[in-house]
């Protein structure tokens, strides 16, 4: 039988969350040697959303010849999605509202 912190990171693209993981358990009073039950499957699923949400305020990653970039988008979609099916609206809703920036030239309206 797997085991909570097993379980969580079979979740697609957890994996680079994995520093995150040990603050989620605590957060999420989740004890990561438990096994996995079908008790317990909304509170890792909730886990996962919250490592998805770090993992989509992480910042792109370069030197020399390596880079690393998230697909921010599906990390925060994905999230969104096990928040609203686990009953944590809120928290989808609040992962929607970041400041967006409009990019482009200014008219010559000025």
């Amino acid at each position: 039988m797997a085991t909570i912190r097993e379980t969580i990171l079979t979740y697609p693209g957890t994996g680079d969350g994995e520093s995150f993981l040990d603050t989620v358990l605590i957060d999420r009073s989740l004890n990561g040697a438990a096994d996995y039950t079908a008790s317990n499957k909304s509170s890792v699923q909730l886990a996962v959303a919250d490592i998805y949400a770090m993992i989509g305020g992480l910042p792109d990653f370069t030197e020399n010849k390596l880079s690393i970039t998230y697909p921010r988008a599906w990390y925060t979609q994905k999230a969104r999605e096990l928040y609203i099916a686990n009953g944590e609206s809120e928290k989808a809703e609040a992962l929607g509202n970041s400041i967006r920036v409009p990019r482009g030239r200014a008219g010559q309206s000025w």
